[in-house]
């Protein structure tokens, strides 16, 4: 497809795409997107607790907690993934909700585009932000100081509006370009993740066409310095691949959401998703496999280097990653598991502008 064919927003479509964008304009304009939030409910969910609540009565020695319970509540909803007509019930609902959510604001996302610095047509890198300001705060300075060749979008995804602000503040602040996104209908980090994702590539990234873009998580920060369109030189894609099987090509496969990188030539005409796919085994981005994916050959991929990088705080010792030598992956940021407590985060991020950001003067937020 030619490039003057792209779709827009609201513009043409072709197969399936037009009916999700068809359903999704009549909720829209006719102001019921959060009602019809509610009449695509998680079939699979709900069937699933029906189903365990039935078994559970009737096997009242299971404690709950336990890890019979757990084992119970896991199996049943492993076979409720994975048999085919649960599995297509809930890919329904969740292509109708991406839709729907993809079609708010879209105009406002496309105006956007056209105000973003010439730069970020050379390269843009967004990250989804999700209620975690001093994060987005390091992750800000480090990009300014080590990363050349791509322009950063902070796209906010936060549920919490006093994180939208701190966030905004600090991206006006440093001169980073901020877009605050519609509220998310997801429930599930997963899921919202992707259709946050996906909103920002149909409604900024194919109306800019830079000529690289991607996506980093919010906690992945540069360390040294990076250059990416520099890396992908030759190649259509570039990130962590992750698979079930190695080598790549023996099952289906995809660039792991946090860190992932296109050549927008490579993709411009494809229906890029980057929701997960559980029938593939693959998380958020794994909606890529049949459109892009599958088709590439080991030429036109560059994996990223990935190292491990153990650090202790707090009497608490953890594994966190580094990808191509310059960018330090936190993982779970946003107040998951180790990054709960106070004291960890605020020694951790300390040690990290102390390390690799020439000290704490240029620090907005604390965490």
């Amino acid at each position: 497809m030619p490039a003057s064919a792209i779709p827009s927003s609201k513009g043409e479509r072709s197969g399936s795409g037009l009916v999700w964008v068809s359903i999704a304009d009549f909720f829209v304009s006719t102001d019921r997107f959060v009602k019809a939030r509610f009449c695509v409910a998680d079939v699979g969910t709900i069937t699933c607790r029906a189903i365990f609540e039935a078994v559970y009565r009737q096997k009242p020695a299971i404690a709950p907690g336990s890890s019979m319970h757990r084992h119970a509540v896991k199996t049943v909803v492993n076979f409720l993934n994975r048999n085919p007509l649960s599995r297509a019930a809930k890919n329904f609902r969740n292509g109708m909700l991406d839709a729907m959510f993809r079609a708010r604001d879209s105009e406002r996302g496309r105006a956007f585009a056209q105000e973003l610095p010439q730069s970020a047509r050379d390269g843009l890198c967004v990250t989804i932000a999700f209620n975690t300001p001093w994060v987005i705060d390091i992750l800000t300075a480090g990009w300014l100081r080590y990363s050349s060749g791509m322009t950063l979008l902070v796209a906010d995804n936060s549920l919490d509006e006093k994180a939208r602000q701190s966030i905004k503040a600090i991206c006006d602040a440093r001169g980073i370009p901020y877009l605050a996104l519609p509220p998310n209908p997801e429930w599930s980090p997963n899921r919202s993740h992707g259709i946050a994702m996906n909103w920002v590539h149909y409604n900024v990234i194919r109306h800019l066409r830079p000529t690289v873009f991607g996506y980093i998580d919010h906690d992945c920060l540069p360390i040294a310095p990076i250059d990416i369109p520099s890396l992908m030189e030759g190649k259509s894609v570039h990130g962590l691949a992750r698979s079930e099987e190695r080598p790549l090509g023996t099952a289906p496969w995809a660039l792991w959401a946090g860190y992932c990188f296109f050549r927008f030539s490579s993709v411009e005409a494809l229906p890029l998703d980057f929701k997960h796919r559980i029938e593939w085994l693959l998380d958020t981005g794994g909606g890529n496999w049949n459109a892009l994916f599958r088709h590439l050959g080991p030429e036109d991929i560059l994996e990223a280097r990935r190292q491990d990088c153990t650090l202790s705080f707090a009497g608490i010792e953890a594994t966190h990653e580094v990808f191509d030598d310059a960018v330090l992956h936190l993982g779970g940021a946003s107040y998951f598991g180790n990054f709960s407590r106070s004291d960890y985060r605020k020694l951790l991020s300390d040690h990290i502008w102390d390390t690799y950001l020439g000290g704490r003067a240029d620090r907005l937020l604390a965490p």
